[in-house]
């Protein structure tokens, strides 16, 4: 048995969704909905294509909706989808704000349906290795955990929204949700921010690198920590002919 599918945006998020569920043998892609459906070129039977969330909602093949719309209209999107009977998988960050968050939480409660955050790290499968062993047993009871990344990802190219905080962007509300949904899985806990530290990357004028103190009512404790304006990749350290940085003139 499958589940209709419908994917609502069809940008980098939405084809990478439509391509994975094309592969698994659960899932049925039903219908999917943009504003831009002409690059998919001559129509066919399936999946069928509509022009905005409302008609794809009208479908009654689909029994779940993957929304994957700019992250300003999820809690919008999200809602009506609820509304509409569907259970929905919403890109990362859920919404622009918390309390959007909780407000949707608490609908999807009182219409019976389930909210997931798709394409998380959680998901992974080293993730899921790590919490088979700390679920066994066989380490002992973790006290604390330290996650660590550096990488480049305040210096790739990204459309303005991806730096606003207000409309959902920035390195903590794009990058700091997997650290913290990869720490929770592997120990199975509930963390709440206790203190955190922002370093303002001058160049961007938001966040560019952060640590946060994690704690849980179990005792366990997190240090998370990501500088997300490093180059840390192969080509760091290697020069080219010209005596430029690879790693700096990839950008």
């Amino acid at each position: 048995m499958s589940i209709g599918l419908g994917i609502v945006g069809l940008g980098p998020a939405g084809v990478a969704m439509l391509g994975a569920a094309f592969g698994h043998d659960q899932v049925s892609v039903a219908a999917v909905a943009d504003t831009d459906i002409e690059w998919l070129g001559p129509g066919s039977a399936e999946p069928r294509r509509y022009r905005s969330l409302d008609r794809l909602l009208e479908d009654d093949q689909v029994e779940a909706v993957h929304i994957a719309t700019p992250t300003p209209m999820h809690f919008d999107h999200v809602l009506r989808a609820l509304s509409a009977g569907r259970h929905v998988i919403v890109e990362k960050p859920v919404t622009a704000t918390a309390r959007e968050t909780e407000d949707l939480m608490a609908r999807a409660a009182g219409f019976g349906r389930v909210v997931i955050v798709g394409h998380s790290e959680a998901f992974e499968p080293y993730v899921r290795a790590v919490r088979g062993e700390v679920a066994s047993g066989v380490i002992g009871t973790p006290t604390m955990v330290i996650a660590e990344k550096f990488t480049d990802w305040m210096r790739r190219p990204r459309l303005p929204a991806e730096w606003d905080p207000p409309s959902g962007g920035g390195l903590i509300r794009r990058q700091g949700v997997h650290q913290v949904d990869v720490v929770r899985m592997m120990t199975g806990a509930d963390f709440s921010v206790r203190e955190a530290q922002l370093r303002i990357d001058p160049e961007r004028g938001v966040a560019g690198t952060y640590t946060a103190w994690l704690s849980s009512e179990d005792g366990l404790s997190a240090v998370i920590t990501h500088d997300g304006v490093g180059r840390l990749s192969p080509a760091a350290g290697r020069t080219s002919a010209e005596g430029t940085d690879e790693a700096d003139s990839a950008g």
